[in-house]
Order: C-alpha cells, then sequence, then structure tokens
C-alpha cells in the first residue's frame, strides 16, 4: 500500500537539497493540489504545523534578494498554502521568524516579509491574514533598539504599500463588539454630561496595545498616513467587516473617512468609564486608553486640515471630559487634556470659516454658560453645538471649566498647568476667546481674596483647631495667581472689544498725560509725564467695560495683598509664623511688580483705583494705614507726577463737557471730592523740599479755579483745603521767601477765601453742593436739613458700612458744605490767615467779609427767650478775636451780642465758650468798659413815665456784664480797675436799689 507520508517526506527532503525553484514549484504546487483533492486515498496531508514550517522554509529561501525573478510566484505559491490549510500556520510561522534569535533581529526574515507583503494583492487582505507578523513589525518601531527600529522603519518605507493594509486591523479590533458601553448622563453642579459606561470586563491590555501601536504608525506616517486617512471613505474599505463594525457601533454619520472613524473611536474611549464594581479592575488600564486616546489625538489634530465640525466634536468632548475630571479629583488626564484642547483651538483658528464665527454673540453665549441659571443643567453638552452660531468654534462650558479648574482645591497641584493653558491660549483669539480673560480674572481676584482671608485667620490665631490640618495657599500658588492675574488684565486692556454705546456721557479722558495738555490745566502742558503713560488705544476702555472692570478689581485685589503682607511676626514667632512670613513676603514682591506694569499700562486708572482703595478704607471704614501713599511713592516717579496725575483727575471731572478734548475711562466710584480728600492728605505727608517742587504744579490747578468760581463752584472749598495744607509746609521753607510764590499764594488763597465766604454765608447762589460718594441724602432747602448728631450710632454704622455705589454722584445741598467750610475757618483757615495773607488790608477785608456773611447773619436770625449762637460761629469769632487786623471786624456784632437782653440765658457751656471773645472785646476796644461802668451807676430816670421795674432789670444785667467781664478777663486783669469799679457798686447800694440789683452786687463780690 501506498505510504502518502512517506512519499510526501521524501519530496521535501529532495527539495530542501535540490535548491532550484523549478523542482520546489512544481513540488509544492503538486503538494497544495494533493491536499485539496479528495480522489486519491489515502490522502496527501499537509495541514501540520511542521510540515507547514518545512514548504515556508523552502519558499521563503527564494523572496531573498538574489532571487528577484521568483519573488512573484514564490508570493503566489504561499498565499496558495495558505489558503490549502484550516489553521493560521503560514501567518504564525511568518510570525515567528521574525522573532528575535540569539539577541539579534532575523534581517532576512524581515526582508522577506517585505518582499511577500509588498507583493501581495489588496484582494488577499493581507492586513488581517498576516496580522500578528504585521503588528511584529509595527513593535519595532517603538523598540529601544536602534538596529530594530531602524529594520522596521526601512520595511515601513519601503514595503508597506498602503497604510489601509494597518488601519483595517487596527480599527477592525478597536471596534471589537464584545466590549460593550451603555450611553449614561452624569452631572456635576447642575450640568450634564454624556459618557459611556463598560457593563462588563474587557481585554484592556489589548485595547493598550492597539493604540500604543497605532500612535507609533501615525507618527511615523506623519502628513502622508493622515492624508490617506482622510481621503478614505470608510465604506470603500477592502474589509467588508469593518464598516459593519462601525456601522454597528453608531458612529457612522454619511460619508465618513477612515480619519473620522479613528477620531470618534477615540472620542468614544476617552468618554467610557467602567461602572463602580469593574473600577478595581480596569480602572488603571482604562487610564491609560484614555491617555493614548488623547495623545492619538493630538497627533491627528497636529496633522492639521481638520474640519470645523471635526474640531468642535473633539472640543466638546475634551471640555466635558476635563470638567469631569476636575469635580472627580482626577489630576492625570487634565494636563493631556488641556493640550490638546489649546491644539484643537489652534486648528481652529487657522479655518476662514472659525475665524469669521469667533464673534461677539459667541462669545457672549459661552460667556453666559457660566451661569447655569441661563444655559440650564439639564442640557446635555453633547447638544449645546446645536445651540452654537455657524461655525462657531467656542464650546459653551469651557469658561466655567476653566473657572473650575482654577478654584478647585483639589487641583492646586496641577494650578499651574491650567495657568498655563489659559495664558498661552486666550491671548490668541482676540474675539472669542478674549472675552473668557474677564470672568477668569475675576476667579483669580477670589481666589486670591479668599487666600488671604485665610492666612489672615491663621497669623492672627483666630483659625480654629479644625483648621489647622486645612492647607493654606503656597507662596507658589501666591505667585502663580498674581502672575495669571496680571497677564490677563493686560490682556483684556490690549486686545478686548472694549466699546460701550450706553456709556458715552461717562467717556472722558483716558491718560494721565498726554503730550497736549488742554482745558483747565493747560498752562503746564508738557510739565510732567508719567511713566509709561498708556500703552493702549484709547478708545480701548470705557467706565463700564469688562476691561476696565478687570483692571478695577486686579487692582483693589493687589492693593489689599500689599496691606496684608505688611505684616511682622510676634516676638514668640514659631514655624508657623516663618512660613506665613514667607508666603507675605514672595506674594509682596510679585504684588508690586504687577503693579508696576498696570500702572505702566493705564496710569490713571490705576492711581484712582487706588484712591478709591484709600477712602473706603480710611474715610468710610476707619481704618489707618499708610499703604495707598506707599505705592502712589512706588509707583509714581516723583511726587510732582503723583500731583499731577491727580490734578489731571480733577481737571477731567471738572471741565464741561463741550471743553473736553480727550478721552479716558473715568471711575464713577470716585469723584472730584474723593480725589481732593486724598490729594490733601497725600499734600500734608510731605516734606519741605518736595511739597516746594509739587507748588507750581497745585497751585495752576487753584489760579484757574480761583478765576472761574462759577464754573468751578463744587472744586473751591476742597481746593482751598488742598491749597491750606501745601501752603503750611511751603511756608516754612525758604521759598516762602520767592516774590512769585507769595504773591500767587495770597492772590490765590484771597480769591478762594472769599468764594467760601460766600459759599458759607447762602450768599454765592443758591445751589451750592459738594458730591460725597455713599451719602445720598437729599434737601429740600438750606434750612431743613436731615437732622444728624456726631453722637448718632445709627449714622455711625451706616457710615462704617457705607459702600461706593452708581449714586455717589447725587448732589448734596449746602448745609453739608457750609458746616465744613465753617469748621475749616476755625481749625485751618483764620489761624493761617496771618502767615499766608502778610497784607493787613487784605486780612481786614476778609476778615470784615467772614462777619459779615456768616457771623452776622448767625448772630441776627435766632429768635427767642435765648440767644443762641452755634458753636462754630464762637469759635470763629474767637479765633478772630487773636487777629489785631481782624479786630474791626467782629467787634460789632460781639458787642451788640453782649448788649442784648437774652445774652445770659444761654447754658453755662456757651458761657464758656464766650468768655475769651469778651475777654478779647475788652482788650480791642477800652471805651467798652468805661461805658459798661457809666451804665451801672448811673441817675434814676426823672421821667414820670419810666418803669422803674425795667430801670431795675437793666442796671442788674449792666451789673451781670461787669461781673462776666472780669470773670472772663482772668486773675488780676482788671486790678488797675478795681477802684472805680468799687467806687461805682457803693453808689449802687446808695441808691437803695431793689433786690435783683442787690443780688447782682452780691454775685459780682464773690
Amino acid at each position: 500500500m501506498w505510504n502518502a507520508d512517506a512519499w510526501r517526506d521524501a519530496l521535501l527532503s529532495f527539495v530542501e537539497q535540490a535548491h532550484s525553484f523549478e523542482i520546489a514549484d512544481n513540488v509544492v504546487s503538486l503538494l497544495i493540489d494533493l491536499n485539496k483533492s479528495g480522489f486519491i486515498e489515502p490522502k496527501v496531508n499537509i495541514n501540520t504545523r511542521p510540515l507547514v514550517g518545512r514548504i515556508m522554509n523552502i519558499l521563503l529561501e527564494f523572496l531573498r534578494p538574489q532571487y528577484v525573478q521568483y519573488h512573484a510566484r514564490t508570493t503566489k505559491l504561499i498565499w496558495a498554502l495558505e489558503g490549502s490549510t484550516t489553521y493560521r500556520h503560514v501567518e504564525a510561522l511568518i510570525a515567528e521568524s521574525l522573532t528575535i534569535k540569539n539577541g539579534l533581529p532575523t534581517y532576512d526574515a524581515y526582508e522577506a516579509f517585505g518582499v511577500l507583503w509588498r507583493l501581495s494583492d489588496d484582494s488577499l487582505f493581507p492586513g488581517f491574514k498576516f496580522r500578528v507578523p504585521l503588528f511584529n513589525v509595527l513593535d519595532t518601531m517603538r523598540s529601544d533598539d536602534p538596529a530594530l527600529r531602524r529594520l522596521g522603519e526601512t520595511w515601513m518605507r519601503c514595503s508597506l504599500k498602503s497604510y489601509m493594509r494597518i488601519l483595517d486591523p487596527v480599527l477592525y479590533e478597536l471596534m471589537d463588539p464584545t466590549v460593550r458601553r451603555t450611553p449614561a448622563t452624569v452631572s456635576w453642579q447642575g450640568r450634564d454630561t454624556k459618557i459611556y459606561n463598560y457593563d462588563k470586563p474587557f481585554d484592556s491590555s489589548r485595547v493598550v496595545y492597539l493604540l500604543d501601536t497605532l500612535t507609533a504608525t501615525l507618527r511615523f506616517g506623519g502628513q502622508g498616513i493622515a492624508k490617506v486617512a482622510r481621503g478614505s471613505p470608510i465604506k470603500k474599505s477592502g474589509h467588508p467587516e469593518v464598516y459593519k463594525r462601525a456601522f454597528a457601533m453608531g458612529i457612522l454619520r454619511g460619508d465618513d473617512s477612515y480619519m473620522d472613524v479613528l477620531i470618534e473611536i477615540l472620542l468614544r474611549l476617552l468618554q467610557s468609564e467602567p461602572v463602580a464594581p469593574l473600577l478595581p479592575m480596569i480602572g488603571p488600564a482604562n487610564s491609560r486608553i484614555q491617555t493614548l486616546s488623547i495623545d492619538l489625538l493630538q497627533t491627528v489634530i497636529a496633522r492639521g486640515d481638520m474640519n470645523i465640525e471635526v474640531l468642535e466634536s473633539i472640543e466638546s468632548v475634551v471640555v466635558a471630559k476635563a470638567f469631569a475630571s476636575i469635580h472627580t479629583g482626577r489630576l492625570d488626564l487634565q494636563p493631556k487634556l488641556l493640550h490638546i484642547l489649546h491644539s484643537v483651538i489652534l486648528a481652529s483658528s487657522t479655518i476662514p470659516q472659525a475665524r469669521q464665527g469667533k464673534s461677539k454673540a459667541d462669545a457672549t453665549l459661552a460667556l453666559a454658560a457660566l451661569d447655569p441659571s441661563v444655559t440650564g443643567g439639564s442640557a446635555v453638552l453633547d447638544d449645546t453645538a446645536a445651540k452654537k452660531l455657524p461655525t462657531s468654534t467656542l464650546n459653551p462650558l469651557l469658561g466655567q471649566t476653566l473657572i473650575d479648574g482654577i478654584s478647585e482645591t483639589t487641583n492646586r497641584p496641577i494650578l499651574q498647568h491650567w495657568l498655563d493653558f489659559i495664558l498661552t491660549t486666550v491671548p490668541q483669539f482676540s474675539q472669542s476667546l478674549q472675552h473668557l480673560s474677564y470672568p477668569l480674572s475675576e476667579c483669580i481676584c477670589r481666589q486670591l481674596n479668599l487666600a488671604l482671608a485665610s492666612l489672615g485667620q491663621v497669623a492672627s490665631g483666630e483659625a480654629t483647631s479644625d483648621s489647622q490640618t486645612t492647607p493654606i495657599m503656597t507662596d507658589a500658588e501666591f505667585v502663580m495667581l498674581l502672575h495669571a492675574l496680571e497677564r490677563l488684565v493686560l490682556q483684556g486692556l490690549s486686545k478686548g472689544d472694549m466699546s460701550s454705546t450706553d456709556v458715552a456721557d461717562e467717556m472722558m479722558p483716558m491718560t494721565a498725560v498726554d503730550k497736549e495738555s488742554s482745558g483747565l490745566l493747560g498752562l503746564v502742558s508738557n510739565v510732567f509725564h508719567v511713566d509709561g503713560g498708556s500703552a493702549f488705544p484709547v478708545d480701548s476702555l470705557s467706565a463700564r467695560s469688562s476691561a476696565y472692570r478687570c483692571l478695577h478689581d486686579a487692582v483693589q485685589v493687589l492693593y489689599a495683598v500689599w496691606v496684608a503682607s505688611d505684616w511682622t511676626p510676634p516676638p514668640d514667632a514659631g514655624p508657623k509664623e516663618d512660613t506665613i512670613a514667607l508666603i507675605y513676603s514672595r506674594a509682596r514682591q510679585r504684588c508690586r511688580r504687577a503693579l508696576e506694569r498696570l500702572f505702566r499700562a493705564q496710569s490713571s486708572e490705576v492711581m484712582e483705583t487706588l484712591i478709591e482703595c484709600w477712602f473706603e478704607g480710611n474715610r468710610l471704614k476707619g481704618e489707618t494705614t499708610n499703604a495707598p501713599f506707599e505705592l502712589v511713592d512706588l509707583l509714581t516717579s516723583s511726587a510732582q507726577t503723583a500731583v499731577h496725575m491727580i490734578c489731571e483727575s480733577i481737571s477731567m471731572r471738572s471741565t464741561p463737557a463741550s471743553e473736553k478734548t480727550r478721552k479716558m475711562a473715568v471711575n464713577p466710584n470716585v469723584t472730584d471730592h474723593v480725589l481732593f480728600l486724598f490729594l490733601e492728605d497725600y499734600l500734608g505727608k510731605l516734606e519741605g523740599p518736595i511739597a516746594t517742587q509739587v507748588w507750581g504744579r497745585f497751585i495752576s490747578l487753584a489760579k484757574d479755579i480761583a478765576g472761574n468760581v462759577y464754573t468751578y463752584k463744587m472744586q473751591v472749598f476742597p481746593t482751598l483745603r488742598c491749597l491750606t495744607t501745601l501752603a503750611e509746609i511751603v511756608t516754612q521753607t525758604t521759598a516762602a521767601d520767592d516774590k512769585k510764590i507769595r504773591k500767587d499764594l495770597q492772590e490765590t488763597y484771597g480769591k478762594l477765601v472769599d468764594t467760601c465766604i460766600l459759599i458759607a454765608g447762602g450768599s454765592f447762589e443758591q445751589g451750592n453742593w459738594i458730591k460725597i460718594p455713599g451719602v445720598n441724602k437729599e434737601v429740600n432747602g438750606r434750612l431743613t436739613p436731615i437732622p444728624r448728631a456726631p453722637s448718632d450710632s445709627a449714622l455711625a454704622e451706616k457710615r462704617l458700612t457705607l459702600t461706593i455705589s452708581e449714586e455717589n454722584n447725587k448732589a448734596v445741598w449746602g448745609v453739608e458744605l457750609i458746616d465744613r467750610i465753617e469748621e475749616y475757618f476755625v481749625s485751618k483757615g483764620i489761624p493761617n490767615f496771618r502767615r499766608f495773607l502778610a497784607d493787613t488790608d487784605r486780612i481786614g477785608a476778609i476778615s470784615t467779609n467772614l462777619a459779615y456773611y456768616v457771623v452776622a447773619p448767625a448772630m441776627k436770625s435766632r429768635s427767642g427767650a435765648a440767644l443762641e449762637v452755634e458753636d462754630i460761629i464762637l469759635d470763629i469769632i474767637k479765633e478772630m478775636s487773636k487777629i489785631q487786623a481782624a479786630t474791626r471786624a467782629w467787634r460789632a456784632p460781639v458787642q451788640e451780642a453782649f448788649n442784648d437782653t437774652r445774652f445770659f440765658n444761654c447754658t453755662p457751656e456757651v458761657a464758656m465758650k464766650w468768655r475769651p471773645i469778651i475777654s478779647a472785646l475788652m482788650d480791642a476796644d477800652k471805651t467798652v468798659f468805661s461805658d459798661l461802668l457809666s451804665k451801672i451807676a448811673s441817675a434814676p430816670s426823672a421821667n414820670i413815665f419810666t418803669n422803674r421795674e425795667y430801670e431795675m432789670l437793666v442796671k442788674s444785667l449792666n451789673l451781670r456784664r461787669l461781673s462776666f467781664v472780669v470773670l472772663a478777663g482772668g486773675q488780676n486783669k482788671f486790678l488797675t480797675q478795681l477802684p472805680s469799679i468799687q467806687e461805682k457798686l457803693v453808689d449802687v447800694l446808695k441808691s437803695s436799689p431793689a433786690p435783683i440789683v442787690q443780688s447782682e452786687v452780691r454775685i459780682f463780690c464773690l
């Protein structure tokens, strides 16, 4: 009987020894045919691994370079052999030949497999039939061995033939239907996000391997594989099962290409999470899968030529994933998600349609998404693309994601990644993403305020025992946030769309110094120049623009950091205090740099915000700090510059709208009154030589106001206060000897004082007012003010809780202003008459006006049983009585009041205020005392119609006046007049006076 196996083995042995392709071709073809034939018994069987291995060794030998003429026929024989076997013996044997033997790669095997692969027709599906050896070749490109990696790259360059042969098997495996995913929706902070859940375990290591392989292939193939993948529809795949699996997976949308399917698969992997029971099993591997998916997406996007719809889809999934990662505490994916998001945004900006779609309305939609009440928390984020504008690329969730990435405490370890993304992405897009800089800067401001509050509690010892383990912001985080805040504000100022039609009436000159000054301060043009000036266009800022609000809030936060960092550790400082001191020190240094840069960009706006902070703290809350003045000195090159900037701001608020030639954003919370208050305090802290330097700048403002008091009526009194403060310092220096300075001081001071006297006397005009921020009182008449008292606790509490609002421009009627003017005359005005006004005639004229318009009406307008004169009027008279040149002005009204029958109906406290005034009256006019004595001893009237009781009453009042004069004069002042007084008193007693007169005599003697 015929032994088929022996005959077969003999043939194979003969072929192995013959080394002839003709013999090998005939024998292998015969064996393949006999293996397929069913007519010969016993059957010749070659369907075993050893036999197929012997045949493959023979055939692979003829795939070497020296047998080029036999390559095509050998390839056909190998495919015929593969088709005649029921198992994948050929694939396994080729894969085995590609393995490393004795530590060295089998170069001939790679070369032979390359020939086989190159000459194989696509209809034979080599990517599926020889999938394992293909993956062996692809593995070489990730090898650390340079020789092996070079071998794999050479094979890819010379033998691959088509990238479809790689994409088909890889995508086929990635769409494995045994990996089941169920759509689900999860919610964080009221926002729903679509995800997929793995329902059962799967071979995650296999997916990781496929993604690793695909990543290496894409990096190697570059634009070539990307172009092929984008240009090849999945419908025309050489293997129909690829299309079927894609359809079953639900990721096909019309004529999708290989690239579209690949992106959808990667997005699906990125969105997929294991259910809770499977998390310990496949959770770590799933993190690796998602990381590789992000890397692949990053590689695909980097190759460019992506349409806007695909980019929007990627952006939506990436933003939603980043949002979810923030609130689930997953830090590993966030840096990669930020990296790919940056690539998506950058790629979107290169598409013309996307650039056109980045409109203000698109940005408004994104900003509105920051408010859940606007967008609605029930909307699934994957459906937001339908709500966005055509060709728009700004995801509505992006703003909230960035804010949460900064603000969430769990994200602190990667805070720098988020800030780097913001600072490198937002500035590149001047329309849509630029509008995100405003809510982001507000978020950073909130974080800094919270950090200052917590750090302040720890520093002051107010933190509870539970908070000892609560982490506070480190010095590095402080510096990061301050740096990001500075950059965002500067970017908003430089690129933001700040036009605002509803605030056109509030737009005023922007820069503190321009090359040509005009209006009120035109006389000092080009004298001072602020460092840096304004680096941005004039129309880039308005009082209600987002850029201005960001700048305003940022300066306020930087001011708070500066104030808080001025902290001194206690003497018994420990490790905690040392750490706090370090944090404060670094924060203060970075805060200084940020303020300097913001000041160079928008000097006048930063200055006004610092003044607002000073007003809120020092004037409204009663805080005592020199921080505003420190910062002003730090930011400005000299006191001249600071004074000039403040004067410019005052000028822009005071100049009528018709005369304004330049525009700037005016802080609505800082009125000219607040500026004058700050200027007064600032001038009061200057030393003599510096005060002399700023004299010329301020006196120019004062002269302009004094020269047109009807136009600048609200600025007269604040200017007078500032001038007084500055003149008090200048007159103590040698500059007071300068004739021009002395002349300017006398003329300007005199005009301002005269105008204030008219205002206080109610003779200037009806409608004298000043703007007081935060105090919104309205009075319907000069004599009907709202009742108030310095000790009113409710008023005090109100002042402490005042907030500067948009109503601060409401006018306050003259009673408030009159009180302040009168207080000024008592404290600084009248005491400086002789220092500022050397001319006695000028002093006398001003004093006469003061007595005529202020003192006399106040003393004559009272009616009733008592002569009620306000304390402030008595103080004014007292101060005037100290000036010799003012004697004639105050003497008459005082003498008239002293002779009034109601004079002694006042309280003892008021009487004590009259003492120095009456004493001065006696010193100023000696005849007054003589006249008083003569009235005491006057003979009774001979007129029979005279009322004796009234006569005695008058005499008793004169005696009381004499007693008050002696009391007011002090000890031994009237010692020389004592004999005359005694003589008059004796005469009174001899005339049998009435008891009322006798009692007054006794009172005098006491």
